[in-house]
């Protein structure tokens, strides 16, 4: 990811993506996580939320009119976000999980993950909160309404990148320091326990992109130094193409 501003977009109560600094303005400087926030009025039913990376603010804006409607520090080198369609789950600078209340446009208690290690990858699904813990191969899983980590999931390569499915069956995750795409799926067996299932294939040092297809049949994985994109058919959980590309 290139070091200039980096912003990130999501709808509120739909989606999450990551867009370039199409906002950006001028040069950016890191504000103080603890200045005040800047509010011209109050968060709309429906919301985009920005995070501006090198000044670290998470922006709400009305996306009726495109107006900026708060600013709030949430600390420098914003690199994830995630919401539950209130809370927004920030990775950044700041020790743990920035948590931030954009309905009342202020940060609240952050959540300690140093039980697990720095965090990378960031989603909510279903009703928890999903972290990557790249560098020591975990995935932990919180449950904002207990706020405690209900599960732990080791992981043979790390996850740089993660997409769960709404239902929490499903974690589809990508690795840089483990060169591995693994695809999760949470079963039963006979006793009613819960088991997990891995289905790896093979990745590159630096993976930095990920989509699954609308109806979930199909998984692709970008491999920036391989120049390449993996194409997995989730339903037979077989690699079954790959498309080479020039560029970066």
């Amino acid at each position: 990811m290139k070091n200039s501003s980096c912003l990130f977009l999501a709808l509120i109560s739909l989606l999450l993506i990551e867009v370039h600094p199409i906002l950006a303005q001028g040069q950016s400087k890191t504000v103080d996580p603890d200045s005040p926030v800047v509010s011209f009025g109050p968060t709309p039913k429906e919301a985009l939320l920005l995070g501006e990376k090198d000044a670290g603010r998470l922006v709400i804006i009305d996306p009726e009119t495109l107006e900026v409607v708060a600013r709030i520090p949430a600390g420098g080198n914003l690199h994830e976000l995630a919401t539950d369609g209130r809370y927004v789950y920030i990775g950044s600078n700041l020790p743990g999980i920035t948590v931030v209340d954009a309905i009342a446009q202020k940060r609240v208690d952050p959540i300690d993950i140093s039980a697990f290690g720095n965090r990378h990858a960031i989603t909510f699904a279903g009703n928890h909160l999903y972290i990557g813990h790249e560098n020591n191969r975990l995935i932990s899983r919180y449950d904002p309404a207990s706020k405690t980590f209900d599960e732990v999931i080791g992981l043979p390569g790390g996850s740089h990148m993660l997409i769960v499915t709404p239902d929490e069956n499903r974690i589809f995750t990508a690795s840089s320091n483990g060169q591995l795409i693994s695809i999760i799926d949470r079963v039963t067996n006979d006793r009613g326990r819960e088991n997990f299932v891995f289905h790896n294939f093979p990745g590159d040092t630096r993976m930095e992109g990920m989509a699954l297809s609308p109806d979930g049949t199909e998984f692709w994985v970008l491999h920036m130094h391989e120049k390449k994109l993996s194409i997995i058919n989730v339903s037979e959980m077989k690699l079954v193409d790959t498309i080479s590309f020039e560029g970066d």
